[in-house]
């Protein structure tokens, strides 16, 4: 879900040509394995489904959020370069670096 969110915002921000360029060396850095792509297994997808219905009273957290939130629980991620809030809304103990 995160990788689609990268392109769409690419292709919103920049020219065309440069977000097809980044891409393709994104999807092959995927591939080469030196980017690991996490991937939204059955079970995840489940668990984000749960933990939607658990912050009811976060109407605007995205599911793409709840995702990335169960993935970084189970691979013990606690620290987030981003500038969404939301990852600091949910008591999960994340950390939002700088």
């Amino acid at each position: 879900y995160i990788l689609d969110e990268v392109f769409t915002f690419l292709y919103l921000r920049i020219e065309a040509s440069q977000a097809a360029e980044f891409l393709k060396k994104l999807l092959a850095s995927i591939k080469e394995d030196v980017i690991q792509l996490e991937r939204v297994t059955p079970d995840r997808f489940e668990k984000a489904w749960q933990m939607r219905f658990k912050y009811k009273d976060h109407p605007k957290i995205s599911f793409t959020d709840f995702t990335s939130f169960v993935v970084m629980q189970e691979r013990q991620i606690h620290r987030v370069v981003t500038n969404d809030r939301h990852f600091l809304h949910v008591n999960l103990g994340f950390e939002q670096a700088p």
